[in-house]
């Protein structure tokens, strides 16, 4: 009886390849919603036929040699900062307050925010009215957790 106790532990394998596979198709998802917040749609489709174009033609391309290739191709300073702030509201609009559970992740958020303000700053061809408004909304979040003590 014994001998047959244990057979159903060989029948856990195929369940934890199942399990990788999954993730692995998570990952990929995760990143390709990156990648449509950061491009714009136009950019996802000139990347997919040159990525098409170069591969019948060349072979394999990387998608770090495509990465490289599109960074021109990236949203502005203003844009990056809106989509952060959508993310933002999005976890602060869950409840009254932020909760202790979405806090490292606005703290993130915001944190690229500052450094993309930072770059933004730097640039003369920004709407310096929308920088400001965007500026007011992180510096009201990021008192907002301060008060918190989050």
């Amino acid at each position: 009886m014994k001998g047959f106790e244990t057979m159903p532990t060989s029948n856990k394998m195929p369940e934890q390849k199942q399990k990788t596979i999954e993730e692995l198709q998570e990952e990929q998802t995760k990143k390709e919603a990156y990648e449509e917040k950061i491009l714009s749609p136009s950019a996802l489709a000139v990347k997919e036929l040159v990525k098409k174009g170069l591969k019948d033609k060349f072979g394999e391309i990387t998608e770090e040699d495509l990465n490289q290739a599109f960074k021109s191709l990236e949203l502005s300073p203003i844009d990056y900062l809106n989509n952060l702030a959508i993310d933002v509201k999005k976890l602060t609009s869950k409840h009254d307050r932020i909760s202790k559970a979405d806090a490292p992740e606005i703290r993130t958020k915001l944190k690229k925010a500052w450094q993309e303000i930072n770059i933004a700053n730097n640039k003369p061809d920004i709407n310096k009215d929308e920088l400001k408004r965007l500026i007011s909304f992180f510096t009201a979040v990021e008192e907002l957790l301060d008060n918190q003590k989050l």
